[in-house]
């Protein structure tokens, strides 16, 4: 393998069809084909995997370091302003949507992380409040995982789950939806919140005790911040900014 093989691989997946997402109902066909985003991280992993074979003596060179890859412009994200996120808050009736939208934007969550957030990390006691130390820590996030790729990490002790919640619908399906530690340490963090945030988690965990009391048995208590009425937790295709 050369860098000029691996140039024309990188120029032939310009043409190649892109697999369809899997929330794509009945995978359907998009009609693009492979992105530069993407041959860039196909080109990193080839690259990582050609440098450990030059190290273990298997190759004289890594081909991937000098190989050139498509042209590729970034594009700047389009990020809400204060006045945009006040405007969708003023909007949204749904009480947990909203606790949703200011939380991600008071705490810089990623949606796995926003979903995964439990109350034994929240600190809004009333001192807490008072003295503008409420907070949240970060360290663990809601994903939907293959099975298979679980069970392997579990066999070779590299599992990062923490918990892996039953399945409510249909049975025999590959994935599971689990509770698991960051891929990096750098993202377990503590955030301090405004103090409409602390509030608006305050009347969120009283909703959710007299739901509890409520439901008695048939409430399933997973210590979630943001769950369903019964205590599921929400998966990232339900939640829609």
């Amino acid at each position: 393998i050369t860098p000029r093989v691996l140039e024309m691989f990188y120029q032939g997946l310009l043409k190649t069809p892109a697999v369809p997402l899997m929330t794509d109902k009945k995978y359907r066909q998009t009609g693009k084909f492979v992105q530069p985003p993407t041959i860039r991280k196909i080109h990193n992993l080839l690259h990582s995997a050609f440098n450990q074979a030059e190290k273990w003596e298997l190759i004289e060179k890594n081909p991937a370091k000098f190989a050139a890859l498509p042209k590729y412009e970034m594009q700047e994200r389009d990020i809400w302003d204060s006045q945009t996120l006040f405007h969708a808050i003023d909007c949204c009736e749904d009480e947990r949507l909203k606790l949703c939208l200011n939380l991600a934007f008071s705490c810089s969550l990623r949606i796995g992380e926003l979903l995964g957030l439990t109350w034994d990390c929240v600190d809004i006691s009333e001192d807490a409040i008072r003295a503008g130390t409420a907070h949240v820590r970060i360290n663990k996030e809601l994903k939907r995982c293959q099975k298979d790729s679980l069970a392997a990490l579990e066999r070779r002790d590299r599992s990062t789950v923490l918990l892996t919640f039953p399945a409510w619908k249909q049975s025999g399906s590959s994935t599971s939806l689990v509770l698991k530690a960051p891929k990096t340490e750098s993202s377990v963090r503590k955030v301090f919140l405004p103090k409409t945030v602390s509030m608006a988690l305050a009347e969120e965990k009283d909703r959710q005790q007299r739901t509890k009391e409520m439901l008695d048995s048939d409430y399933q208590d997973f210590g979630l911040v943001i769950a369903h009425e019964d205590g599921r937790p929400y998966e990232e295709r339900q939640i829609a900014f």
